[in-house]
């Protein structure tokens, strides 16, 4: 099916980018089960064509050649760590990890309680990176 408005091949099962889950990166309006943060799944050309997308591609191919730190010994801390020592991006169970996120971590981490730094280490890395920036951002 061609695009009336743009010209361009776009079917009605493309799968279109989305940075906020909610507006595909061509501009179109799509229904959300047509929308996929994943960059490497986007079937959409027009998205394919985006500043976003091409920014987030590159992003995924860069975590791609990054080993995963949870495949390793260490805990997620001492790992946090190794990143701020080395000054490096990392990757946990697929997730991207930028040098900041892991100072923050790790500096809310040394400031509880050792009751509090159980349940924080319980935690998945999401959930230790929110609460982080949450409190960062509160002062």
């Amino acid at each position: 099916m061609i695009d009336a408005d743009h010209g361009e091949t776009v079917t009605p099962t493309s799968l279109h980018f989305t940075t906020d889950s909610t507006t595909a990166a061509c501009g179109r309006p799509r229904p959300l089960e047509s929308l996929t943060g994943d960059a490497t799944a986007v079937t959409c050309e027009p998205c394919r064509t985006t500043a976003s997308w091409l920014e987030y591609a590159e992003l995924q191919e860069f975590a791609d050649t990054l080993d995963d730190g949870a495949d390793g010994d260490l805990d997620l801390i001492t790992y946090l760590r190794g990143l701020l020592d080395h000054d490096t991006f990392g990757k946990w169970h697929g997730v991207l990890i930028d040098i900041q996120t892991a100072h923050v971590v790790t500096q809310v981490y040394d400031h509880l309680k050792p009751e509090q730094q159980g349940r924080y280490r319980a935690m998945s890395l999401q959930r230790m990176a929110a609460l982080a920036w949450k409190l960062v951002r509160q002062g």
